[in-house]
């Protein structure tokens, strides 16, 4: 399972990593500190589940749900 954790404090990211991985051994998690970053992830790979925080640096989570969304309508997305 790939999943992509975007939040812009590097404590919950790495937090939310280390859950994920150890309940789920075979889980991979790519990490994004803004919507820009996210963003050029999304570009360049698919994921199971993108995860978000509802308030970034450069966007909010709405705003980068519908980016998601007009790109990939079958994108998992939990907040």
């Amino acid at each position: 399972m790939k999943i992509l954790l975007v939040d812009d404090h590097s404590i919950i990211r790495q937090s939310l990593t280390h859950i994920i991985t150890t309940e789920f051994p075979t889980a991979n998690c790519t990490e994004a500190p803004d919507g820009e970053t996210c963003m050029e992830i999304l570009k360049q790979e698919e994921f199971d589940l993108v995860v978000l925080d509802m308030n970034l640096p450069d966007t909010d989570g709405i705003t980068l749900t519908e980016w998601i969304k007009d790109r990939r309508p079958e994108q998992m997305i939990l907040f």
